[in-house]
């Protein structure tokens, strides 16, 4: 039998310098990026990540095609703040993220250099949050989304919130898409995930950030599959209510199919 990883306290403590050496560097940059306006400053975000899943020990697989399509909204299942590392060095765009995100120690002050949506979770500030997003792709910006409204234990996907789907419900030629995306966390120094392994990386319960992101960086190798899944158009559902259904589903499916392939428990959708 193989011995389970574990998390080592000197790679964790490793790491964690060299990421902060990283993001000190890379920040120094984006700041300039942004105060002289430079365009086409998402670049360095996506190097700014990839350098990151180096560091963290991160193999991520990608399958499927982005849409060619200038303007897109990308909405993907959410396991942990570590999604926010993984796609963010494969999708180019803003993330769309609550609004407490802003506060938290380092990864926090790192969002607001990636020109991060902070959003109220309050339904009164739907409208609000809706003109942000809607300011944002009309300037051509892709937004990465996690409908979800919450991190789950990467197991299975949860239901996705319609609401801010509404940004996408236009009959215009230049309407942004839709592209669902689907994250898998499926082997950790490979040996295929167990919901204990999983936990490393998934952050759904009250451990602290800094508790957490110091144990999951301990670890020596995760491999990550991102699915990407054919580009859809609102305007062609009944309701934002059946397109963040279908997305879902896609999500769950893809999931569900990345899991399995891999023999571990299948997904549930809920």
């Amino acid at each position: 039998m193989s011995q389970q990883p574990q998390s080592s306290t000197i790679r964790a403590s490793i790491r964690i310098f060299l990421f902060i050496a990283w993001c000190i560097l890379l920040a120094s940059l984006q700041t300039l990026f942004l105060f002289f306006r430079f365009k086409n400053k998402l670049w360095l975000p996506m190097i700014f990540h990839r350098g990151c899943c180096r560091i963290l020990g991160f193999h991520i697989q990608v399958t499927g095609e982005l849409t060619e399509q200038k303007t897109v909204l990308f909405v993907s299942n959410h396991i942990s703040y570590v999604d926010v590392i993984i796609l963010g060095g494969v999708l180019s765009g803003s993330f769309v993220a609550k609004a407490e995100v802003a506060k938290w120690p380092l990864l926090g002050g790192l969002a607001k250099l990636q020109d991060t949506l902070f959003i109220e979770r309050v339904s009164l500030q739907v409208k609000n949050h809706l003109s942000l997003m809607q300011n944002a792709l009309n300037t051509q910006r892709n937004l990465i989304l996690f409908p979800e409204g919450t991190s789950g234990n990467g197991n299975h996907v949860l239901p996705f919130k319609s609401a801010l789907f509404r940004v996408v419900e236009t009959e215009s030629d230049n309407a942004p898409l839709v592209q669902p995306v689907t994250v898998a966390y499926t082997h950790c120094d490979n040996i295929v995930m167990t919901q204990a392994l999983r936990d490393y990386y998934a952050w759904y319960d009250d451990t602290p950030l800094l508790t957490h992101f110091f144990r999951m960086a301990g670890m020596r190798s995760v491999s990550i599959q991102i699915m990407l899944h054919p580009a859809v158009k609102g305007s062609n559902f009944a309701s934002r209510k059946a397109l963040a259904e279908y997305c879902q589903l896609q999500v769950a499916q893809g999931l569900e199919k990345a899991l399995s392939t891999h023999s571990v428990e299948g997904v549930k959708l809920q």
